[in-house]
């Protein structure tokens, strides 16, 4: 997978923030390695082990029972005890961003009776009292406070090189911990202090190329869907209007995880990725849900507009300073217009960077017409059509009053809808109860009728062919 599953990175937030703080904080002999032992781990120049560090960020008081079973060999408990053995001077803490319950608050504050009932609970998972009390003496428990250490970072930020800008900065240092977490990497401080000048020259190569940030290149960023604007998305999307990534935030689209995952393994094989296809096979529906799914905000970018082959080439320079500042994945999306022109020279440009993914949805008939040689650059094609099984998986997916109810079953609306066509028009025949085609040509129809103009004969056939 080229950049993890988002999920995954929106749970390492918290660990990452309180990661950046203790790098920010510590000795510049320290050296700091995510997931080495437990989430965080810090040595010491001689790679002797000061800390390990476990994370919790629970909405619930922190228990016992949120440390896994006690009585499993692999439980943090199981683990702290191991790892003292290994590590006698080390010191094991517990984080929590998250309230404490007091029983624990209580026996690691030494209450007699707080300690009793903990040595009781963990005596029937199989710990001795002499490990319980070890357990007391070696592991220690701290809450932390999101606010307060956001803001110590953020100042130690506004110091920096990158002072004009410290939200986004720590959005970039924060997935910067998350590649290395995933791949254990070892961190020191004079690492932090040259990815900070990193992002002070990503920052820089954007001033510089301002006229392609926001105009050619879109930052595909999350935002807050509100109930009224989620029923006028919704009453969009179900009528077949262009797809936007707000229908994809308001969750309206049909998961389609097989297509997903084919995405994913032709980014990782090639890094560009071209989805083809007739119109309405749900194209940039699905190459938006992957963005989504697969990338996370700040390294994901949409190019609206190519004017040019020389525009193509000015694009690709913004992006490639990007990338070569930050030197971490970033992904690039691409709807190529009807007869649109120069993204093959941009996708050219662009596959030359190993950070940079490109993924590319084009209309079949533009695909054949752009012949791209695979000398040119490699890319892995994804041809999309619609199968019965895959009509059945959205059909079934549509909530009950998304259907209409002239259809109780697939079987109706597969009949309906004659067995061929794209997916477009099947989510419209099902939601609507009425064919695009059919819809189509009556509007069309009216637009004649209120002009008083007959309908010609080269507009008949294409209505009866449904404008495809």
């Amino acid at each position: 997978m080229p950049a993890g599953a988002t999920a995954s990175y929106r749970g390492y937030r918290k660990q990452a923030l309180y990661a950046l703080s203790r790098i920010c904080s510590n000795s510049p002999q320290h050296f700091f390695q995510p997931e080495k032992y437990e989430d965080l781990t810090i040595f010491d120049d001689k790679s002797k082990v000061l800390e390990v560090i476990q994370v919790k960020d629970y909405s619930d008081p922190l228990s016992i029972s949120d440390f896994s079973s006690p009585d499993k060999s692999d439980s943090f408990f199981r683990r702290s005890l191991q790892l003292v053995k290994e590590h006698p001077a080390a010191i094991i803490k517990i984080i929590s961003f998250g309230p404490i319950g007091k029983e624990m608050a209580d026996a690691w504050n030494g209450d007699k009776s707080a300690r009793q009932l903990i040595t009781k609970k963990l005596n029937k998972h199989g710990f001795t009292p002499q490990e319980s009390d070890r357990l007391f003496s070696c592991v220690y428990i701290h809450k932390e406070d999101e606010c307060s250490l956001t803001d110590q970072i953020f100042l130690y930020l506004q110091q920096s090189l990158t002072g004009i800008d410290p939200e986004n900065t720590f959005d970039l240092l924060h997935y910067w911990l998350f590649k290395a977490s995933e791949k254990k990497e070892v961190i020191t401080y004079g690492d932090l202090i040259k990815k900070i000048n990193s992002v002070g020259s990503y920052l820089a190569e954007r001033a510089t190329h301002h006229q392609e940030w926001f105009t050619s290149i879109i930052p595909v960023e999350d935002s807050v869907i509100g109930i009224e604007e989620r029923s006028g998305l919704e009453y969009e999307f179900y009528q077949g209007i262009g797809t936007q990534y707000r229908h994809i935030l308001s969750g309206l689209d049909v998961l389609r995880q097989d297509k997903l995952l084919a995405i994913d393994s032709a980014l990782d094989q090639k890094r560009v990725a071209v989805i083809h296809g007739a119109s309405g096979q749900g194209k940039s529906t699905l190459a938006y849900r992957y963005l989504h799914d697969f990338f996370p905000e700040r390294w994901r970018f949409e190019i609206r507009l190519i004017e040019s082959r020389q525009h193509a080439l000015k694009i690709a320079r913004a992006l490639a300073g990007h990338a070569k500042a930050i030197n971490l994945p970033l992904i690039v999306y691409m709807d190529v217009s009807p007869r649109g022109i120069g993204w093959p020279d941009l996708v050219k440009e662009l596959s030359i960077h190993k950070n940079i993914y490109v993924l590319v949805t084009v209309r079949e008939e533009d695909f054949r017409r752009e012949y791209i040689s695979r000398s040119e650059f490699e890319f892995e094609p994804i041809e999309l059509t619609f199968s019965e099984t895959e009509a059945l998986e959205i059909f079934d997916s549509l909530s009950t009053g998304k259907k209409s109810v002239h259809f109780l079953t697939f079987d109706d609306a597969w009949k309906r809808f004659g067995a061929k066509g794209p997916l477009l028009e099947f989510v419209y025949l099902v939601t609507q109860n009425e064919s695009l085609q059919d819809r189509l040509k009556s509007q069309v129809t009216k637009l004649n009728l209120k002009i008083d103009i007959p309908l010609s004969k080269a507009q008949k056939p294409l209505l009866d062919k449904g404008f495809q």
